[in-house]
């Protein structure tokens, strides 16, 4: 923060909090103390077969448009908590980690390879950040299938080095 200095802890509202200011090696001079209230989204992220919790699922909340706001990685109980973030809108998916999961957008779009690269995060519903509270924001994410064989050639049927590349029903590339 350079010059700048901050803390952040959690308060219930009435409760008393001393907090001693002190300059960096006894410097004295004028000083702005600011106290507000942050919002939050949290939630958990699970196996949608099962339920199970993931842990190390990295969970990106965006504002509206589309930039970056913050993150959280999930923990063994699949918990996660954006914190620090004003009152508004925002968009939240899960981006990274999870080997074997496909990443999706609030509330239940697929996105793959996370977003902002898999897609759009404002494609996703949004929600709504009020000060002094978390919403909640749980993810029940979907494994991945496997498609696996051996490319083989059409005259002898001799193995062969190459790459499949996939497409959905749309003709797009997956």
């Amino acid at each position: 923060y350079g010059l700048w200095s901050s803390i952040r802890i959690d308060a219930l509202r009435g409760e008393q909090v001393l907090i001693r200011l002190a300059g960096a090696a006894n410097a004295t001079g004028s000083y702005q103390l600011t106290v507000g209230a942050e919002a939050g989204i949290g939630g958990r992220v699970t196996a949608e077969d099962g339920g199970a919790p993931i842990e190390s699922v990295g969970v990106r909340v965006f504002n509206d448009d589309g930039a970056w706001a913050g993150i959280d990685w999930t923990d063994s109980s699949g918990d996660y908590v954006v914190t620090g973030l004003a009152e508004a809108d925002y968009f939240v998916g899960t981006v990274s980690g999870a080997s074997g999961f496909l990443h999706q957008l609030h509330e239940d779009i697929l996105c793959p390879w996370g977003p902002p690269i898999g897609c759009d995060p404002t494609e996703g519903d949004p929600v709504v950040a009020t000060l002094g509270q978390t919403a909640v924001v749980d993810f029940e994410l979907v494994a991945e299938g496997v498609i696996s064989g051996t490319l083989t050639s059409a005259s002898g049927g001799s193995a062969l080095r190459g790459t499949v590349v996939l497409y959905d029903e749309d003709g797009s590339q997956i």
